[in-house]
């Protein structure tokens, strides 16, 4: 029986001493060129935007401010980095809270909704959740040994006439994520296609099984299917990923240090035995 998969990092998945990079680790390859680089130009039109906005305040005012009370005013009316990041936090836990409402629903538990998640829950239980015929895992750890990664896929199982948003069927094997997001990104469906791959190489579903992505939202839940030679194709392109993602690891690993050459241990020779002889007294 093969060890444990567990998170041992929030980039890598464990089994063993061996370690995984998690799909979401991979995936970072495609932020280095871009996201850093939409952060840096949003930042600089909220600058923008704002000393115009208090460059106008000041051309009404009779008493100006000065350029330090401005530069103040400026600072003080800019969104800090603490509070950006607690937005930040504050979506990724609503997307975590209505994952675990989903799962607990499809484990036939009694869940509590709140507000804000009623329209998206409701659609869940109406729309997927009757279904769902077979639930082979939900949110369980899983490595790929021939690819080297590791990932959590949101649900894999069989499903049975479920409709998507152009209103065509599916019955059979599939493996779901469920997004909540407004809209739907290129790097979902590489994220998807991963996480099919983890099922199939487990033995969850067979070879044969599409994939779905399912985005939520406060008023809504579309459905949108994905072929499984389209996943096929897509996870072509995770693996190329994957592999930029490793050479990108190993050459900025920091250096292992050398240990120092082993040295045998040098054989000392014995010291040759002398003798004294005391000269006689002078007479």
């Amino acid at each position: 029986m093969s060890a444990a998969v567990r998170l041992v990092d929030q980039s890598h998945y464990a089994q063993g001493t061996a370690q995984f990079p998690r799909v979401s680790t991979v995936l970072r390859v495609l932020a280095d060129g871009g996201l850093p680089a939409a952060a840096i130009r949003r930042e600089r039109e909220l600058v923008l935007e704002h000393a115009a906005a208090l460059y106008a305040q000041q051309l009404e005012a009779r008493t100006p401010i000065g350029a330090l009370g401005f530069r103040e005013s400026l600072a003080h009316g800019l969104p800090s980095a603490s509070a950006m990041q607690e937005f930040s936090d504050q979506a990724a836990f609503k997307g975590t809270t209505l994952h675990r409402l989903i799962h607990s629903a499809i484990a036939g538990n009694a869940v509590t909704v709140a507000p804000e998640d009623t329209v998206a829950f409701r659609g869940f239980t109406g729309q997927v959740l009757p279904h769902l015929t077979r639930t082979a895992a939900a949110e369980t750890p899983l490595i790929s040994i021939e690819w080297g990664f590791g990932g959590t896929p949101d649900w894999s199982g069989d499903v049975k006439d479920l409709e998507d948003s152009t209103r065509s069927r599916y019955t059979g094997p599939l493996v779901i994520d469920w997004k909540r997001t407004s809209a739907l990104k290129p790097k979902h469906l590489l994220q998807l296609s991963a996480y099919r791959q983890l099922a199939i190489e487990n033995g969850l579903v067979p070879a044969r099984a599409a994939a779905a992505l399912i985005r939520i939202t406060e008023n809504a839940l579309v459905v949108r299917f994905v072929p499984a030679a389209e996943a096929d194709r897509t996870f072509t392109a995770f693996a190329h990923l994957l592999a930029a993602q490793a050479w990108h690891q190993a050459v900025t690993a920091p250096p292992k240090p050398t240990p120092p050459p082993a040295v045998a241990p040098r054989a000392i020779a014995p010291r040759a035995a002398f003798s004294f002889t005391r000269r006689p007294a002078a007479a």
